[in-house]
């Protein structure tokens, strides 16, 4: 799962525009929502959450890396 940053919204956005959200994760697979300017929720099509849950022999570091490069963009962008 790769979120682009184009996928970034406010929990603002998420509220008022829920209906364009959801777009952004049909169209990015997920999408980051901030909250107080800090990453806070992830939204994504529920076929993902399986994918993501279906790892019960790999440790809490090895899922956190994977995490880490499947998002690299986004971790950038919030670094900047």
């Amino acid at each position: 799962m790769n979120t682009n940053k184009k996928a970034i919204v406010s929990i603002t956005e998420m509220g008022n525009k829920f209906s364009e959200v959801s777009k952004l994760v049909d169209r990015y697979g997920s999408a980051v929502v901030l909250k107080n300017g800090l990453p806070r929720y992830l939204i994504t099509e529920f076929q993902e959450t399986e994918t993501l849950q279906t790892a019960p022999a790999e440790d809490t570091a090895k899922i956190s890396e994977k995490l880490i490069k499947r998002n690299i963009e986004v971790y950038k962008e919030l670094a900047k």
